[in-house]
């Protein structure tokens, strides 16, 4: 490395930092996901009130990315780390009093509910500002040679929390409804980890000599004002092509997140068990981080990202017809998990080309926006997903077998998937024809 740059232990700090932050949001957010059913007669709520959990969710991480994107650039990298660590954890601290073992039976059941809800919002709220800083903390803070290596490993942050809960929710719940209160304790672990080391770890914005000549330009950037944000906005905003990724990938990333979300409920209403939902929940994940870095190895080898984008956003598509087919029967477990594993391979395997292309696109303007771009039609449109998957429903037929329990309703979901279908196969068309980077 050159003489007027290096690197300091304290990066492995400020990696952990928004690593371990990331994990407890993303652990909290999909604890419920394959335990949907008895967590719903803990609460005492139907369907409709447990899907609040991720509507709401989403509601307020979609308008705070645009603010944290602002915060950012404005108050530097240490604010804008303390103040995501210190709301997620007080939204963490609020889920785990509302179901803690010595409080919890003086607490009636619709009472739990909103506290926890209320304490999921607010750990929303301050999601957005770990999750913007990817592309930011590696810049700052590590050198050339090692980027890879830590955006990679703060890439994946959401993928493994989401195998994580998926896996551990089962095992600890044990279809034992008395045991979902365990699972708040569990999960606000990592946020009082991630506070912690934003307090030991995150004193300084930048290390004190530059780790690159990126990073050391990044530095020199002038104060920041409300003006260049919406300069910046409008450059993203009038790219043809970035309209285009932020419409194709960013509602096929849309389609994944409702889904995820929604798989119990599907998955329950043709009988199968909390066991099987979180294991297709932790396989569709973990197939996503290997497309993740297997579709981006072979964009590489062969010098054609955008050949190997359309291809896979294609076979995205088509993977997620034939899932949701299936889903609409019972006893076709294996073949629903490999046609599923598919498709989270295909579709986090999007992610990454399509971020690569939209930062040259975008260039010379902070990869932090093209970033933002995919991340907000991700979440505005998965609660829009999720609205219409709750209303457009058939009565199930009363000789098809459901392990729903009392409280979660099972429906046939025959029509949502019919407009599911449609919307892939249109785009799938019209990305081959629509995304075409200079």
């Amino acid at each position: 490395m050159s003489a007027e740059y290096r690197t300091y232990t304290r990066r492995w700090g400020v990696l952990a930092t928004v690593i371990s932050i990331n994990f407890a949001c993303f652990t909290q957010t999909s604890c419920y996901f394959s335990v949907t059913p008895i967590a719903a007669e803990y609460f005492d709520a139907n369907d409709v009130k447990m899907d609040l959990f991720h509507l709401l969710g989403m509601v307020f991480t979609s308008p705070f990315i645009l603010v944290a994107l602002y915060a950012i650039n404005k108050i530097g990298l240490k604010w804008c780390i303390r103040l995501g660590g210190s709301i997620v954890f007080v939204g963490s601290v609020i889920r785990m009093m509302a179901t803690l073992p010595v409080l919890e039976e003086k607490i009636e059941p619709v009472y739990k509910f909103y506290l926890v809800l209320i304490g999921q919002c607010i750990v929303c709220i301050g999601h957005p500002f770990i999750m913007v800083l990817i592309t930011k903390v590696s810049q700052t803070w590590f050198a050339e040679s090692e980027r890879i290596l830590s955006t990679a490993c703060m890439a994946i942050t959401p993928t493994l929390a989401n195998i994580f809960a998926s896996l551990l929710s089962p095992a600890i719940v044990a279809d034992d409804v008395a045991n979902i209160k365990y699972l708040n304790i569990v999960y606000a672990a990592p946020s009082v980890i991630g506070l912690l080391f934003c307090l030991l770890f995150c004193s300084k914005s930048n290390p004190p000599t530059p780790a690159s000549k990126s990073g050391e330009n990044s530095e020199k950037k002038t104060s920041y004002t409300l003006k260049d944000y919406f300069s910046a906005l409008k450059i993203i905003l009038t790219n043809k092509t970035i309209l285009g990724f932020m419409f194709f990938v960013g509602s096929l990333l849309a389609i994944m997140n409702s889904s995820v979300s929604q798989l119990a409920q599907w998955m329950c209403s043709v009988g199968y068990s909390s066991q099987q939902i979180g294991l297709v929940t932790a396989l569709l994940m973990a197939s996503g981080s290997v497309g993740g870095l297997t579709v981006s190895a072979i964009a590489r080898k062969y010098q054609n990202h955008i050949v190997i984008l359309k291809i896979t956003y294609c076979f995205s598509a088509i993977s997620f017809i034939v899932s949701l087919l299936q889903l609409r029967e019972p006893h076709l477990y294996y073949s629903t998990l490999f046609t599923l594993m598919i498709f989270g391979f295909c579709t986090i395997g999007c992610f990454p080309l399509s971020l690569e292309l939209a930062v040259e696109e975008t260039f010379p303007l902070s990869p932090v926006y093209s970033e933002t771009t995919m991340h907000f039609p991700a979440y505005a449109y998965a609660f829009i997903l999720v609205n219409l998957c709750n209303n457009m429903t058939w009565e199930q037929e009363g000789s098809t077998q459901h392990t729903c329990g009392g409280k979660i309703r099972p429906w046939d979901y025959t029509p949502y998937f019919y407009l599911m279908m449609a919307e892939v196969t249109v785009s799938a068309i019209a990305v081959l024809f629509v995304i075409n980077p200079k």
